[in-house]
């Protein structure tokens, strides 16, 4: 089960997204209430209640977070689910959430 880490979403978007050929982020979703989850929260909750699924961060947005803090949620989650944890850690490509 991947997880993506967007704390928050803008309302207007001018950097280009690129995973896609047009660089458009998702145009079908924009209109839609999405609630944003806090990621590892949410990945550890399924870790409670399965076994049956591997836990993926996606890209992690480090600047978002204190290293040392994510570091020690992230052991504690893989070591607790009986790993392994897959992480995604990147700086994010949206200028707006930085």
């Amino acid at each position: 089960m991947g997880m993506p880490d967007h704390v928050v979403q803008p309302k207007s978007v001018e950097s280009q997204y690129p995973y896609s050929l047009t660089g458009d982020l998702h145009k079908a979703h924009e209109s839609a209430v999405v609630e944003r989850l806090e990621q590892v929260t949410t990945l550890a909750f399924l870790a409670g209640i399965t076994t049956q699924i591997k836990l993926v961060t996606s890209v992690m947005i480090i600047p978002y977070r204190n290293p040392i803090l994510t570091a020690k949620m992230l052991s504690t989650l893989d070591m607790l689910s009986k790993g392994p944890l897959i992480l995604g850690a990147g700086v994010g490509w949206m200028e707006e959430e930085i």
